[in-house]
Protein backbone atom coordinates (compact mmCIF):
# COMPACT_ATOMS: atom_id res chain seq x y z
CA UNK A 1 0.00 0.00 0.00
CA UNK A 2 3.11 2.38 0.59
CA UNK A 3 4.40 2.10 -2.14
CA UNK A 4 1.09 2.35 -4.73
CA UNK A 5 0.99 5.47 -1.78
CA UNK A 6 4.20 6.77 -2.65
CA UNK A 7 3.59 5.98 -6.42
CA UNK A 8 0.41 7.90 -6.50
CA UNK A 9 2.29 10.78 -4.89
CA UNK A 10 5.40 11.19 -7.05
CA UNK A 11 3.00 10.90 -10.09
CA UNK A 12 1.08 13.84 -8.84
CA UNK A 13 4.03 15.70 -7.75
CA UNK A 14 5.52 15.38 -11.32
CA UNK A 15 2.06 16.21 -13.20
CA UNK A 16 1.90 19.50 -10.85
CA UNK A 17 5.60 20.18 -12.21
CA UNK A 18 5.52 19.26 -15.75
CA UNK A 19 2.32 21.50 -15.49
CA UNK A 20 4.44 24.06 -14.21
CA UNK A 21 7.01 24.16 -17.10
CA UNK A 22 4.38 23.97 -19.61
CA UNK A 23 2.72 26.58 -18.55
CA UNK A 24 6.11 28.63 -18.14
CA UNK A 25 7.06 27.44 -21.47
CA UNK A 26 3.93 28.49 -22.97
CA UNK A 27 4.23 31.89 -21.44
CA UNK A 28 7.22 32.19 -22.21
CA UNK A 29 6.87 31.89 -26.20
CA UNK A 30 3.89 33.99 -26.07
CA UNK A 31 6.23 36.92 -24.39
CA UNK A 32 8.82 35.88 -27.47
CA UNK A 33 5.88 36.03 -30.04
CA UNK A 34 4.80 39.44 -28.74
CA UNK A 35 8.69 40.68 -29.04
CA UNK A 36 8.57 39.63 -32.23
CA UNK A 37 5.96 41.38 -33.31
CA UNK A 38 7.00 44.32 -31.96
CA UNK A 39 10.16 43.99 -33.89
CA UNK A 40 8.73 43.83 -36.77
CA UNK A 41 6.48 46.86 -36.13
CA UNK A 42 9.62 48.45 -35.65
CA UNK A 43 11.34 47.54 -38.27
CA UNK A 44 8.05 48.85 -40.55
CA UNK A 45 8.00 51.94 -38.94
CA UNK A 46 12.50 51.81 -39.56
CA UNK A 47 11.83 51.13 -43.15
CA UNK A 48 8.79 53.87 -43.76
CA UNK A 49 10.76 56.60 -41.45
CA UNK A 50 13.95 56.50 -43.75
CA UNK A 51 12.11 56.09 -47.15
CA UNK A 52 10.92 59.20 -46.47
CA UNK A 53 14.18 60.82 -45.26
CA UNK A 54 15.33 59.67 -48.53
CA UNK A 55 12.67 61.28 -50.36
CA UNK A 56 12.29 64.82 -48.12
CA UNK A 57 16.46 64.73 -49.36
CA UNK A 58 16.10 63.57 -52.84
CA UNK A 59 13.27 66.66 -53.68
CA UNK A 60 15.51 69.56 -52.74
CA UNK A 61 18.50 67.94 -54.32
CA UNK A 62 16.09 67.68 -57.45
CA UNK A 63 15.30 71.83 -57.35
CA UNK A 64 18.90 72.50 -57.07
CA UNK A 65 20.00 70.11 -60.02
CA UNK A 66 17.77 71.73 -62.24
CA UNK A 67 18.87 75.09 -62.02
CA UNK A 68 22.41 73.87 -62.99
CA UNK A 69 21.01 72.14 -65.90
CA UNK A 70 19.67 74.84 -67.14
CA UNK A 71 22.60 76.47 -66.46
CA UNK A 72 24.52 74.27 -68.50
CA UNK A 73 22.02 74.22 -71.55
CA UNK A 74 22.50 78.34 -72.01
CA UNK A 75 19.05 78.85 -70.88
CA UNK A 76 20.47 82.30 -69.07
CA UNK A 77 23.19 82.95 -71.23
CA UNK A 78 26.55 81.82 -72.36
CA UNK A 79 28.23 80.82 -68.67
CA UNK A 80 32.30 81.65 -68.78
CA UNK A 81 34.57 78.15 -69.68
CA UNK A 82 35.39 78.35 -65.81
CA UNK A 83 31.79 78.91 -64.51
CA UNK A 84 31.17 75.79 -66.62
CA UNK A 85 33.37 73.46 -65.70
CA UNK A 86 32.80 74.43 -62.02
CA UNK A 87 28.93 73.97 -63.22
CA UNK A 88 29.78 70.61 -64.79
CA UNK A 89 31.37 69.43 -61.53
CA UNK A 90 28.53 70.75 -59.48
CA UNK A 91 25.98 68.73 -61.34
CA UNK A 92 28.11 65.49 -61.95
CA UNK A 93 28.33 65.76 -58.09
CA UNK A 94 24.37 66.42 -57.59
CA UNK A 95 24.00 63.45 -59.64
CA UNK A 96 26.16 60.94 -57.77
CA UNK A 97 24.71 62.58 -54.49
CA UNK A 98 21.05 62.09 -56.29
CA UNK A 99 22.35 57.64 -57.31
CA UNK A 100 22.99 57.35 -53.46
CA UNK A 101 19.82 58.69 -52.33
CA UNK A 102 18.52 56.47 -55.01
CA UNK A 103 20.64 53.71 -53.41
CA UNK A 104 18.84 54.08 -49.56
CA UNK A 105 15.43 54.24 -51.42
CA UNK A 106 16.07 51.25 -53.64
CA UNK A 107 17.76 49.41 -50.32
CA UNK A 108 14.24 50.28 -48.07
CA UNK A 109 12.35 48.63 -51.34
CA UNK A 110 14.60 45.55 -50.96
CA UNK A 111 14.22 45.38 -47.46
CA UNK A 112 10.07 45.42 -47.88
CA UNK A 113 10.44 43.10 -51.03
CA UNK A 114 9.21 45.59 -53.57
CA UNK A 115 12.00 45.93 -55.54
CA UNK A 116 11.39 45.35 -59.19
CA UNK A 117 13.82 45.20 -61.86
CA UNK A 118 13.40 47.57 -65.18
CA UNK A 119 14.76 44.96 -67.98
CA UNK A 120 15.33 47.11 -71.32
CA UNK A 121 18.04 46.71 -74.21
CA UNK A 122 20.64 49.30 -74.03
CA UNK A 123 24.61 50.10 -75.12
CA UNK A 124 26.64 48.95 -72.63
CA UNK A 125 29.55 50.68 -74.32
CA UNK A 126 27.52 53.92 -74.19
CA UNK A 127 27.15 53.24 -69.94
CA UNK A 128 30.30 53.03 -69.54
CA UNK A 129 31.31 55.47 -71.27
CA UNK A 130 28.71 58.00 -69.82
CA UNK A 131 30.16 56.88 -66.36
CA UNK A 132 33.39 57.26 -67.06
CA UNK A 133 32.31 60.59 -67.93
CA UNK A 134 30.87 61.74 -64.96
CA UNK A 135 33.81 60.49 -62.71
CA UNK A 136 36.05 62.23 -64.68
CA UNK A 137 35.87 65.38 -62.68
CA UNK A 138 36.73 63.42 -59.33
CA UNK A 139 39.80 61.63 -61.04
CA UNK A 140 40.82 65.06 -62.63
CA UNK A 141 40.50 66.46 -59.06
CA UNK A 142 42.66 63.94 -58.05
CA UNK A 143 44.97 63.82 -60.77
CA UNK A 144 44.44 60.79 -62.25
CA UNK A 145 44.34 59.49 -65.79
CA UNK A 146 40.93 58.05 -66.58
CA UNK A 147 41.20 56.04 -69.92
CA UNK A 148 38.17 54.04 -70.69
CA UNK A 149 38.31 51.84 -73.50
CA UNK A 150 35.05 50.21 -75.31
CA UNK A 151 35.41 46.86 -77.64
CA UNK A 152 34.08 47.44 -81.16
CA UNK A 153 30.88 45.52 -82.26
CA UNK A 154 29.54 44.89 -78.75
CA UNK A 155 25.91 43.34 -78.49
CA UNK A 156 23.29 45.27 -76.92
CA UNK A 157 22.39 44.26 -73.29
CA UNK A 158 18.91 43.35 -71.60
CA UNK A 159 19.26 44.22 -67.98
CA UNK A 160 18.14 46.89 -65.32
CA UNK A 161 20.57 50.02 -67.10
CA UNK A 162 20.22 52.00 -63.66
CA UNK A 163 21.41 48.92 -61.46
CA UNK A 164 23.86 48.38 -64.34
CA UNK A 165 25.00 52.44 -63.98
CA UNK A 166 25.09 52.31 -60.53
CA UNK A 167 27.77 49.05 -60.42
CA UNK A 168 29.82 50.96 -63.07
CA UNK A 169 29.47 54.59 -61.08
CA UNK A 170 30.41 52.58 -57.26
CA UNK A 171 33.18 50.37 -59.43
CA UNK A 172 34.79 53.65 -60.76
CA UNK A 173 34.58 55.74 -57.58
CA UNK A 174 36.30 53.15 -55.60
CA UNK A 175 39.33 52.65 -58.32
CA UNK A 176 39.46 56.66 -58.49
CA UNK A 177 39.02 56.81 -54.51
CA UNK A 178 42.10 53.77 -53.46
CA UNK A 179 44.47 55.25 -56.47
CA UNK A 180 47.27 57.41 -54.92
CA UNK A 181 47.09 61.10 -56.48
CA UNK A 182 48.21 60.93 -59.67
CA UNK A 183 47.86 57.83 -60.73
Amino acid sequence: MIFVMSGAFESAVSCGVLTRARLNEFSQRKEIERAHDKLREMDKLKSRFTANVHHELRTPLTLMLAPIEAMLGGEFGRVPELQHGYLRTMHSNGLRLLKLINNLLDLAKIESGRMELRLSEFDIGAVVLTQCDLARPLSEQKKIELDCEIAPGLSPMRQDQGKIEQILNNLLSNAIKFTPDGG
